[in-house]
């Protein structure tokens, strides 16, 4: 069973729940939050938008501003691990207690004679004729709390991040490596009032999104998904088969998987969906075009609204009726 994590108990702005499947939701107030979810806040927030997640067992309380995200897992609850996140390397622990009982262990021929493994070492190197050596390293094999091997490197390099740049010095002080980071941004729909595009049922062709990215990696790809979050419907009042998309608005290719590929830097896409004309009189009907850009493996998300306005109108029929004088024939 998925652990429980939390609750989002606060929300102002646009962020959304990516779970361990890679199924994205828009956070709201309520909703639970699992181990193996990721929060993602929407490149088109400020940094002042934020949401807070309570943890389950009311630990603490989790914050994110503007378009940051974080993966909850159970590592941030108070309560301690269990017992199989931790993994015992039997032939390890053996080895361990062979050279202690080693260490441990003293020669009955000498009275007052204590040698350690490091010493027996030595003399055995002094007595092939080489320089003897006074390491102190016991080789043993280091897991983290999955037990997943990892690799301990002691000759660390101090490294620094002051803002989006990276400074990697060496154990003088000295600049060995300057990086500067510019993290990508998706817009969708940008300099509408809420970023909503209106489109009227039976003048508009197309619902035409505009997505604008900066700075994407090599290989970043941009991944669409719908939702109503009115009365529109799928199939009826617009439809996303086939979906297109165009970087010049002029030349239209189908999506396929729902996934469109990018170049590397900045691009614009234009993503459009058909809109149905029906002779129902409707109020105003909304859905909601969800885009995650993926760009070295960091996830950035933004959604934009389509209002489909009605113009159908109810008609009258006045039928002619015949007219009688009162008194008369």
């Amino acid at each position: 069973m998925i652990q429980e994590i939390g609750k989002i108990n606060s929300l102002n702005g646009s962020f959304f729940i990516k779970d361990a499947e890679g199924n994205l939701t828009t956070a709201k107030i309520g909703d639970t939050v699992y181990s193996g979810d990721i929060i993602v806040g929407s490149g088109s927030n400020s940094n002042s938008n934020s949401i807070k997640i309570i943890l389950s067992d009311n630990s603490k309380e989790i914050e994110l501003y503007g378009d940051n995200q974080q993966l909850f897992d159970e590592t941030m609850l108070s309560t301690e691990l269990s017992s199989d996140a931790v993994i015992q390397d039997e032939e390890l622990n053996e080895s361990l207690l062979l050279e202690e009982s080693t260490q441990n262990e003293v020669d009955p021929n000498l009275d007052q004679a204590t040698l350690t493994a490091a010493d027996i070492e030595n003399l055995d190197a002094a007595a092939a004729g080489e320089e003897p050596t006074d390491t102190g390293v016991l080789l043993a094999r280091l897991e983290d709390r999955t037990g997943a091997e990892v690799d301990v490197n002691t000759n660390l390099l101090d490294a620094t991040i002051t803002g989006s740049t990276a400074t990697v010095t060496d154990e003088d002080g000295l600049v060995i490596q300057e990086e500067t980071f510019i993290p990508p941004t998706i817009v969708v729909n940008s300099g509408l009032g809420e970023d909503n595009l209106e489109v009227t049922e039976g003048i508009d062709e197309y619902a035409v999104f505009t997505i604008n990215i900066t700075d994407a990696a090599i290989g970043s790809t941009l991944a669409l998904s719908f939702e109503n979050i009115g009365n529109a419907v799928n199939g009826t009042d617009y439809n996303t088969i086939p979906l297109e998309y165009s970087f010049d608005g002029f030349n239209w290719l189908e999506v396929v998987s729902s996934t469109v590929p990018l170049g590397q830097g900045d691009s614009t896409v234009f993503v459009r969906t058909d809109i149905f004309n029906d002779t129902l009189v409707e109020i105003t009907e909304d859905f909601r075009l969800n885009a995650t850009l993926t760009s070295d493996n960091e996830v950035y998300i933004d959604s934009g609204n389509v209002n489909i306005i009605d113009t159908d109108s109810v008609s009258y029929a006045i039928t002619e009726s015949s007219t009688v004088t009162e008194g008369g024939v």
